[in-house]
Parts: structure tokens; sequence; C-alpha cells
């Protein structure tokens, strides 16, 4: 079976809750009692599909302004970035434009 390598990193404000999703999506648990990243940490996940393996590399960045000078480092070579936003702070929404220029991240939304 084919594997296929993929970077991830998880983009958004502190408190938006990147931390809570990816603990979702890779442990299919729910935790109330994450704290904020200083910097960045990172978890893995196999996923398989259609016969093929993609093996997960996700990158949950700190959304504090003072690390923002080392997201560049997470970024490169990401093959995806998932950026969020908190739909009860308009500030949170505000700043995700701020994460697409930065990150030089593209978005796409692909139709069938």
């Amino acid at each position: 079976m084919q594997s296929t390598d993929v970077k991830l990193v998880m983009l958004g404000d502190t408190g938006v809750g990147k931390t809570s999703l990816l603990v979702r999506f890779i442990l299919n648990k729910f935790r109330t009692d994450t704290v904020s990243n200083l910097g960045a940490s990172f978890l893995s996940k196999q996923l398989e599909v259609e016969d093929r393996i993609y093996k997960l590399q996700i990158w949950d960045t700190a959304g504090q302004e003072q690390y923002q000078s080392l997201a560049p480092m997470y970024y490169r070579g990401a093959n995806a970035a998932i950026i969020v936003y908190d739909i009860t702070r308009q500030a949170s929404f505000d700043r995700v434009a701020e994460f697409v220029r930065c990150s030089n991240v593209y978005i796409w939304i692909q139709v069938p």
C-alpha cells in the first residue's frame, strides 16, 4: 500500500480552539483543560483512504503575537493550513486574513 507524508499547520489567534480540535481529531477526546502553546506542538496520525495511507504531521502553532516571528519556520514545507477562529470573537475572525498573508497560504475550494 502506498503512503504519503502530509504536513499540516493549525493557525489562528490564541484561545480559539486549535489544540482542542487537534486533540479531538487525534485522540477522539474533548479536553477542557488545554493550555496555550509556547511556539508550537505537533501530533501525528495515520489515515487510510482508498487504499492509500496518509501520514499526517500536524503542527499546532501558538496564536500569541510574540510567537508570530517563529511561525514561518512551522509553515515551511506545509501541504495545507487550517485557519481557526472563534465565532464568538469577531477579532479572531478579523485576523484570519493576516494569518493567510503572513503564511503565504493559498486558499481554494474544490467543488466536485
